[in-house]
């Protein structure tokens, strides 16, 4: 018997989530902005996950530059 629709998605899911180093985001962005990262990631010759992940490194070394001690720990317990 051939896998439903649904069976085939979720195995889809499991094999992308690998041994827990990966997590599925479900979110809703502005059309300019599906645009604009779309834009990004084909100028830099990369996946749109590869291009989030990027720009979310980037940010977050950014603001961990100008945080110490107690805010420091305050931005990690905030997860």
């Amino acid at each position: 018997m051939p896998l439903t629709s649904a069976q085939k998605q979720a195995r889809y899911r499991e094999r992308h989530l690998v041994n827990g180093t990966r997590a599925a985001l479900h979110l809703f962005v502005s059309a300019s902005t599906r645009a604009k990262l779309n834009r990004l990631a084909h100028h830099k010759g990369c996946t749109m996950t590869a291009l989030v992940e990027k720009l979310a490194t980037r940010a977050e070394r950014r603001v961990m530059a100008r945080l110490s001690g107690k805010a420091l720990k305050a931005y990690y317990d905030s997860e």
